[in-house]
């Protein structure tokens, strides 16, 4: 519990990789690192966290089963259900909230921890910082400062249409936190005006529909393993802490 708060995360991880460019189509949540797949790692980072109560997963279909037995294989007991992936990653997420409520999870007084299942290098200060942001404001979208220049491009991408100012950019991250009533009211109105799987993120959506976001401080080695080179600088992050403790001692 967090301040009388029951604490769930929405894990989605439907994804098929198609960026990492791999011959053997292995989804990159499922990618080994040191023997264990990526998927391991972002689940420790919400069961080893004290305020964490249950975890509810959105899958690729086809791995169902696998995540199953990844499940079981590492003993994560805060796991409640692994459910079938949308098109999207924002429909994946949707469905990880529909389960959650489907268990009987209140909604009204639960708050929902968003994000993603490449995503490994999650601190535990950065879970408190998120579950107080969304006890205080509403909602909380990790984020850290754009440490190099932001473009808006002209429509065809070729051109510089204009430079911000850096200072007044952020680069947003995850987990995105709401109360759980809150983002599933969010999923909804998208479908209601058929605008599923068309956000970026969270903060996107709630944005779109005229919600005030809170941000919070995150770090700038939370990253979303995306590309070959992720994996790289992950793995070497993993062999430089072999005590396993490397989200918090990057923190």
């Amino acid at each position: 519990m967090f301040s009388g708060k029951h604490v769930i995360v929405a894990l989605f991880a439907g994804g098929v990789g198609s960026r990492m460019r791999r011959a053997d189509k292995i989804p990159k949540q499922f990618i080994k690192v040191n023997g264990k797949e990526i998927l391991a790692y972002t689940l420790d980072c919400f069961e080893q966290n004290p305020h964490i109560d249950e975890i509810y997963l959105a899958t690729h279909p086809d791995w169902i089963h696998a995540t199953e037995d990844l499940v079981e294989q590492y003993g994560y007991t805060k796991v409640k259900t692994v459910t079938e992936g949308g098109a999207s990653a924002q429909e994946s997420a949707y469905r990880a909230l529909v389960a959650a409520e489907a268990a009987g999870v209140d909604t009204g007084e639960t708050i929902a921890l968003i994000s993603d299942g490449v995503r490994p290098v999650i601190p535990d200060a950065l879970i408190e910082r998120c579950l107080a942001g969304v006890v205080e404001h509403g909602n909380s979208i990790t984020s850290i400062p754009a440490f190099e220049t932001v473009a808006i491009t002209t429509p065809d991408g070729k051109m510089v249409a204009d430079v911000p100012d850096r200072n007044l950019m952020y680069v947003l991250q995850a987990p995105q936190c709401f109360n759980l009533d809150t983002a599933l009211a969010l999923h909804r109105q998208s479908i209601e005006r058929g605008e599923m799987g068309t956000f970026i993120d969270h903060a996107h959506m709630a944005r779109t529909y005229g919600h005030d976001l809170h941000l919070v401080a995150g770090i700038r080695g939370n990253i979303k393993l995306t590309v070959k080179n992720d994996i790289q600088q992950f793995e070497y992050l993993v062999s430089k802490h072999p005590n396993g403790n490397y989200r918090n001692e990057i923190e």
